[in-house]
């Protein structure tokens, strides 16, 4: 009898050794195996050490519940840089500004925005045939924003440029239509959102526990986006 229950013991451990094994196997399911860059293996590094306590990421096995999903977020580079030089707010908290300086920064956003397979260019909108014209299309959504390639009024930004810079480091916080998202408002309920100056305003200073974009993001990527939200998104509502 002893030994039959001993023989009983082991196979439930080994049964319950084996389900655990393999919920933590489906919590990474779909890592993305690929070769690393010297610096994005010392941007994984760095990473376990400084982001997976809040971040789940499968290529780093981490499983933090604190900070969004990055494998379901897929941030850009760029959004991952400026995230983690002046800090970013989330219903769940806040991340500090700071937590890593210089190259270190660097190598951790193209580790994130690698291994999450976030593309790092965009596909230029097809040329209007003779004669005619074109609409702008958002890569990210697949919705058509039904406005023109041409500048915004003024020549200060360009639509379709500015889908892709807000697809790349808005979308993240305000969801891929504007409309609300990881912790970022509602933009057509946002007085700044509905005018060229307000959105020029507020990517470029931040403010509300949005991230200042001066500096990141170029003075024609922010004319851009800023056209891209008063005309696609708010429509100046």
């Amino acid at each position: 009898m002893v030994a039959l229950t001993a023989v009983i013991v082991a196979i439930v451990t080994l049964i319950l050794a084996h389900n655990s094994s393999e919920a933590t196997r489906n919590v990474h399911k779909g890592a993305v195996r690929t070769k690393l860059t010297a610096e994005q293996s010392q941007g994984r590094r760095l990473f376990n050490v400084t982001c997976a306590g809040c971040h789940t990421l499968a290529a780093a096995n981490a499983v933090g519940l604190v900070g969004p999903n990055l494998d379901q977020l897929r941030p850009s580079r760029l959004l991952v840089e400026t995230a983690v030089r002046v800090g970013f707010t989330v219903p769940q908290g806040v991340m500090p500004a700071g937590l890593l300086t210089g190259p270190d920064v660097t190598a951790v956003a193209d580790f994130v925005a690698h291994v999450t397979n976030t593309p790092t260019t965009t596909t230029p909108a097809p040329a209007p045939a003779a004669g005619g014209s074109t609409t702008s299309t958002s890569a990210s959504t697949g919705a058509s924003t039904g406005a023109s390639t041409t500048p915004a009024a003024g020549g200060a930004g360009n639509v379709t440029a500015g889908a892709a810079v807000f697809s790349q480091n808005c979308a993240a916080c305000h969801g891929p239509r504007g409309l609300g998202g990881g912790g970022g408002p509602n933009l057509t309920t946002m007085p700044l959102a509905r005018t060229v100056a307000g959105v020029t305003q507020q990517v470029t200073n931040g403010g509300g526990g949005m991230p200042a974009f001066r500096g990141t993001l170029s003075d024609q990527q922010i004319a851009d986006v800023a056209a891209f939200v008063t005309q696609t998104i708010t429509r100046g509502r």
